[in-house]
């Protein structure tokens, strides 16, 4: 998945077949659901991520300094390995939210 995928609800997003690291956001309580073991069925694939506001700010989330990895280049970060399922990383320049899956970077930007 190259973008974040919108969804009605919950019961929607335990009925897809994602992959780890896919990233979709259930429409009706704004909250993003991370694939983090696509092994499991139902929304056991899933971590949740909920914002305590109705609707997510996320311009509230700092992903350059709310995360242990420093933001780098694209080859810099696709170099990275080791990490769990779900660590996530912003490229320098901010255009570009990568997640791990456990071997690879999913990359989640504007151009794809």
């Amino acid at each position: 998945m190259s973008d974040i995928n919108t969804y009605a609800d919950e019961a929607a997003i335990a009925g897809l077949s994602p992959i780890n690291g896919d990233l979709v956001l259930n429409k009706a309580d704004s909250s993003l659901y991370l694939c983090t073991n696509a092994d499991a069925t139902g929304i056991a694939r899933w971590k949740k991520f909920a914002n305590d506001e109705a609707i997510v700010d996320f311009e509230s989330i700092n992903f350059a300094t709310d995360n242990d990895i420093t933001p780098g280049t694209e080859q810099e970060i696709a170099a990275l390995t080791g990490y769990d399922i779900g660590t996530y990383a912003l490229n320098s320049d901010g255009s570009a939210f990568y997640v791990y899956d456990g071997s690879d970077w999913n990359i989640f930007n504007s151009y794809n």
